[in-house]
């Protein structure tokens, strides 16, 4: 688990199960910009996966990923900030 840069300077996440294959994913709404994209922070041991991303505004938001669906956060009352 963890996060990868392409060409772009684009942030994706990825995650690999023990049998080797990898599966690479993007939170929808992450940018596309550089420097944004999907940054995949930790996992568990139940194979969740938490990060944050960067929208085409570069605002930050939180995200976690569980059995591959991804559900993406604000927290509540917390202004959110631009940039990393």
């Amino acid at each position: 688990m963890g996060s990868y840069i392409d060409a772009k300077y684009v942030y994706h996440g990825f995650v690999r199960v023990p049998s080797g294959l990898i599966t690479t994913f993007d939170v929808p709404g992450a940018g596309t910009g550089g420097t944004q994209g999907t940054y995949a922070f930790s996992n568990n041991a139940d194979g969740a996966i938490v990060g944050r991303y960067l929208d085409a505004a570069y605002m930050s938001h939180g995200f976690v990923r569980t059995a591959g669906v991804i559900t993406s956060f604000d927290v509540p009352g917390l202004q959110r900030h631009a940039g990393l």
